[in-house]
């Protein structure tokens, strides 16, 4: 670059270069720094930190993609209430897919044809309470990894 008419570009590098020399000078010594540096331990609360993120339900989860879930990335499990008197549990596997043909896709559900390959539904677990369900609280655990919850009946 060269220097305008004012010598704008050798005053900034002469300010470069005294910013250098006084931080080479004035700051700490590479030694200096090491010494001063935060010893590093592995005492953090990994549970209380964690505790503070998770999930809690206060009233029943109405479908599907609104309840407590489980599961490892290959196994999944969802906990919704499926009437006043009913819980359902869904449990899924990705590895148990769809194999049919492209050209045999049913696209008027979900409307694109990679959403069609999803995993598979393996079963449920549906329990018939004797009176209507009128409350839950469930809790999703992160350092449990483990879903919790109590239902109240009228």
């Amino acid at each position: 670059m060269a220097p305008d008419k004012n010598g704008t570009l050798s005053m900034f590098l002469i300010v470069l270069l005294l910013a250098c020399i006084t931080g080479v000078a004035g700051g700490q010594t590479k030694s200096d720094q090491t010494k001063a540096e935060i010893q590093v331990t592995d005492d953090f609360r990994w549970s209380t930190m964690l505790a503070d993120h998770d999930m809690i339900w206060n009233q029943f989860p109405k479908s599907w993609d609104q309840g407590p879930f489980l599961g490892n990335g290959e196994q999944g499990t969802l906990m919704y209430r499926t009437g006043s008197r009913k819980i359902r549990w869904d449990v899924g596997c990705s590895a148990a897919h769809d194999h049919r043909p492209a050209e045999k896709d049913d696209l008027s559900e979900k409307h694109v044809e990679v959403l069609n390959r999803g995993r598979h539904f393996i079963g449920h677990l549906e329990i018939d309470f004797p009176a209507d369900l009128v409350g839950c609280k469930s809790k999703l655990s992160l350092w449990e990894a483990e879903a919790t919850g109590v239902f109240s009946s009228s």
